[in-house]
Order: structure tokens, then sequence, then C-alpha cells
């Protein structure tokens, strides 16, 4: 082998080195994700997100733009409210990620991701009644690298169906 053709080969394989690292990086974040939304850890996901106009949100409860409109939704549109889990017992969602699959651009600068979402919820309507159900769907989400760090860009949660556990 050439020194070019040595050259052109360790170009090949620090690329393909990165795409793992960057994949491992992002089923990593997706992780924290579901963890963070299990125990609704408002300031762990929102640190999540990108930052800048563009992070976005849609799920059942709304669509929202921009970090500080995601921030007051998990927020509950108060300033300076965290309710983990532990100390809002009738809040419950319990969402498997499974089965993903993580394209990152050739750049390693965004990626893509689908992940199939299973489990249980149950949460506080009004009346004092709570909510609970079977729920399943697909997470299409979208990353950015932002110094360094992959941040969710886009995330949106396409539900097929929810149920009553009765």
């Amino acid at each position: 082998m050439t020194v070019k053709e040595l050259e052109a080969k360790i170009k090949v394989l620090e690329d393909r080195l990165r795409t793992l690292e960057d994949t491992e990086a992002i089923k990593k974040l997706q992780r924290a994700y579901g963890f963070y939304l299990e125990h609704w850890m408002a300031e762990d996901l929102i640190d999540l997100f990108a930052d800048g106009p563009d992070a976005e949100l849609l799920v059942a409860a709304g669509h929202y733009v921009g970090k500080e409109s995601i921030r007051r939704f998990f927020r509950h549109g108060k300033e300076n409210i965290e309710l983990p889990r532990s100390e809002n017992p009738e809040f419950l969602h319990q969402v498997m990620q499974l089965s993903g699959v993580v394209h990152v651009a050739p750049d390693g600068k965004t990626a893509r991701g689908r992940w199939y979402g299973f489990g249980a919820n149950a949460f506080p309507v009004e009346g004092g009644r709570i909510n609970p159900g079977w729920m399943n769907g697909v997470y299409e989400v979208e990353y950015i690298k932002q110094d360094d760090v992959w941040k969710l860009k886009k995330v949106h949660w396409c539900m097929t169906f929810h149920a009553p556990w009765g």
C-alpha cells in the first residue's frame, strides 16, 4: 500500500469510528430522555433539548416550538417548578423505548432516530380523577450536535393507540 492509500484507509476508519461513537451517544441520550420522562425530571429533560428556536416537541398534549415553550410544558406552565414522580404519585409514565434505529448524517452534525414506544401511563385530569391507560406509538426524533454534545432537536411522539387499563 502506498502512503496515499493508507491515509485514505485511515480517513475511512476514522469516519466509521465517529459514526459508531455518535450512534452510541445518541442511544444514551434517548435512554436519558426516557428515564427523565418516567420520573418527570423537568430540568434534566429540558437540558436534553437543543438551544435555540428550532427545538420542537410534539406530543398528545400539544406542539411546543422553541426551548422556552418546551420548558413551559415540562414545568406545567409554572416557573421554578419540578414535580418528580415521587412527589406526584398520580403521575405514571412508563413507556419503554425499544428497537431504536439511528442514522447519523455523513457530516456527523445531525442524525435521525426512530424508537418504538410501549407502556402504561396515568395522569390527573379535571375533577380529581386519574386517567390511566396503555399506549404505544413511535418516537420520530431529530438530533443535532451542539458544542460536540448530541441534543434533541425534534421529538415527535406519534401515538398509535391509548386504551384504558380496564
